[in-house]
């Protein structure tokens, strides 16, 4: 008798209830409801009859489900954690430029070194007195900046191979309309829209000066990428001066207009989305 002492006022008419209600489930064979309402009942009993048992085995559970909401809780902060880092540091990854590379006065052998594949193969470093670089590049745009010093006969293969390779761009598989040109303007080379500060050393004469020009225009419209590569050789001081660029938006002229110069073969004007 003493343990069921322990039933309240409250407890019989909560328990009748639930009992009542599932009865009267079993007799509308309402399942879904009935197996819980037999189980609050079960539970309800035993928490009567067993007091001692049964608030040592709710501890317990609570004990343990306590521990694994924790671990829960906590192994979700550390994929969040490192969600967000490995986000922040692919974010800045791609959003940051290029460092920028600059060499004064030093040998052609130590330019070719550091420069790697903006060195020429075709030159031959030895033959290369001093060299003045300058580069930088972002997502989007590339700026580099040349004053090389060396004999007549380099000059004209450096100047061939700078050429080639922008003319070479024209070759690339660009969907849209691929225009080019190769001409002669006044001097001194134009630096416009460059990626990072011009270089003090840049200082090239006003004399006249070989372009290779090229515009890849976007599908259905005014704007693309401007690539261009600029030289002249000041013979008085033995010196090569190059420019070249490459940058989103730059439009060097109006679609359509090339100017007047030596057409690159590589021009071509595939048809757009949507033209008829």
């Amino acid at each position: 008798m003493p343990r069921f002492k322990l039933f309240s006022v409250f407890q019989a008419i909560f328990f009748t209830a639930v009992f009542g209600a599932t009865m009267r489930n079993v007799l509308v064979r309402e399942w879904s409801i009935t197996v819980p309402g037999m189980a609050c009942v079960l539970g309800g009993l035993i928490a009567a009859l067993e007091p001692q048992r049964t608030r040592t085995a709710l501890l317990a559970f609570a004990r343990g489900a306590f521990a694994t909401v924790a671990v829960c809780i906590a192994a979700s902060f550390c994929a969040v954690a490192l969600f967000v880092f490995v986000a922040i540091r692919d974010f800045k990854g791609f959003m940051s430029s290029p460092p920028r590379i600059e060499l004064l006065a030093v040998t052609g052998s130590n330019a070719a070194q550091k420069l790697t594949e903006l060195w020429p193969q075709s030159i031959d470093p030895n033959q290369v007195n001093s060299v003045h670089f300058a580069g930088e590049g972002s997502r989007d745009s590339y700026s580099a900046w040349w004053r090389v010093e060396l004999s007549p006969d380099v000059e004209n293969q450096w100047i061939a191979r700078a050429h080639a390779n922008q003319e070479h761009s024209m070759n690339d598989h660009f969907r849209g309309k691929t225009e080019g040109v190769r001409r002669t303007i006044a001097g001194p080379p134009p630096v416009e829209r460059p990626t990072g500060p011009i270089p003090t050393w840049w200082t090239p004469p006003t004399q006249a000066c070989d372009a290779t020009e090229v515009m890849r225009w976007y599908e259905n419209s005014g704007t693309g990428y401007g690539h261009v590569t600029y030289t002249t050789y000041d013979v008085v001081q033995g010196v090569l001066w190059i420019y070249q660029s490459t940058c989103q938006h730059h439009r060097l002229w109006t679609k359509g207009a090339i100017p007047s110069g030596e057409r690159l073969p590589g021009s071509r004007d595939l048809p757009e989305i949507g033209a008829s």
